[in-house]
């Protein structure tokens, strides 16, 4: 293996990775609008009770 391989290999590794991170950023904001989302109805429901 050459060390241009070995490079790239090592850049698509770190890619990978970072893929991941984000992917687990977007699953966490997803859930914190999911429960916003939540709260508002909840208070919604209140104001019209």
């Amino acid at each position: 293996m050459s060390h241009g391989d070995c490079h790239e290999e090592n850049r698509l590794e770190r890619l990978g990775l970072e893929v991941e991170e984000i992917e687990r950023i977007e699953n966490e904001l997803l859930q914190i609008i999911r429960e916003l989302a939540d709260d508002v109805n909840k208070m919604v429901t209140l104001q019209d009770g």
